[in-house]
């Protein structure tokens, strides 16, 4: 008789267990109007530790929105088993995880500085949004994401874009990358991108645009407006069927703008700086990149002597170089 009496005592360990799991699980619930909205909206105020992360209980629905998020892990991802579409925004996660089963991912004004692709998981990503974060470079194995149609990195800290990053990529049909700070975009090797439709590279402060390299039959919209380009090497031979190309605000050479003559219609006007106009704009180039250079040593040398505070030297410097030169 010492086994059934066993068995009792067992089951009233787990039921005592399961009453005390549920009442101190997280269970969250839409706090807004699913059905309007398409998206579940959730905050998560706190931070979480490993151990808690079991309790966290979240809707099964296909759409979550999640706001307020500080501390994001892949086990937290893998509570939410229906998702497919996931937006985070207004966070502080420096670095997020995509969960394989999704079709959608939008992380935007959340001070995102990395998100770490599995390569050898099947991944189904076909739209990624990752506007206005602290992005300095394109996420490793981008492009293992074999599905993805449209790709969102506008007003981030890119520096440069390497070409090949896309190479694979045959289904996408848009990149959005204004307002970042690329000086340069390059690849080493043929880069095939059939699908490519748009490509949007305005207001960087680029430099050099390479593109000899770049197999984009059916690009149709090119935006390089608000940079530094003097010329776009190749984009007259290899670009016949290009019906967009807004080139504004660039300090354009007038000879080269005479080879695009095939591309002039009513939707593209490339204006040009004649040589001494294009020396002066050098020479201006030349003064505020030495003046960024000087504030940028003076505001390190204070910051280190008067504090021992942390700041953001470069929004500083951004700033006093949009008063000093506007």
């Amino acid at each position: 008789m010492i086994f059934p009496q066993f068995n009792m005592n067992l089951l009233q360990i787990v039921t005592l267990v399961s009453t005390f799991y549920n009442v101190y699980s997280y269970t969250y619930e839409c706090e807004n109007n699913y059905e309007a909205d398409e998206f579940c909206l959730i905050t998560l105020y706190s931070y979480y530790v490993d151990p808690e992360i079991c309790k966290m209980h979240f809707p099964e629905l296909e759409s979550i929105k999640l706001q307020q998020v500080r501390f994001l892990t892949p086990r937290i991802l893998f509570r939410m088993t229906a998702v497919k579409q996931l937006d985070i925004s207004h966070s502080e996660i420096a670095l997020a995880y995509l969960k394989p089963g999704l079709e959608y991912l939008r992380i935007s004004r959340s001070q995102l500085q990395s998100l770490i692709i599995d390569p050898y998981e099947p991944n189904q990503l076909m739209e990624l949004y990752l506007p206005e974060n602290q992005l300095v470079r394109l996420p490793k194995h981008l492009n293992q994401l074999k599905n993805l149609t449209f790709l969102d990195l506008s007003d981030n800290r890119l520096s440069y874009l390497d070409l090949n990053d896309f190479s694979g990529l045959e289904n996408l049909t848009t990149v959005v990358m204004y307002q970042n700070n690329i000086h340069v975009v390059f690849s080493s090797t043929e880069v095939k991108l059939q699908s490519l439709q748009e490509l949007n590279l305005s207001n960087n402060g680029l430099q050099v645009l390479d593109i000899a390299r770049l197999d984009a039959p059916i690009l149709n919209d090119l935006d390089l407006s608000s940079n530094k380009l003097s010329k776009v090497e190749s984009l007259a031979e290899r670009y016949l069927i290009l019906a967009n190309i807004n080139l504004e605000k660039n300090p354009l050479d007038c000879s080269w703008v005479e080879s695009l003559s095939s591309h002039k219609n009513k939707n593209n006007t490339f204006d040009c700086i004649q040589p001494l106009e294009q020396e002066a704009f050098v020479s201006a180039f030349k003064q505020e990149t030495a003046a960024r250079s000087l504030l940028e040593k003076t505001l390190h040398q204070i910051v280190i002597n008067r504090s021992a505070l942390s700041y953001d030297i470069e929004s500083i410097l951004d700033d006093l170089m949009c008063k000093l030169f506007e």
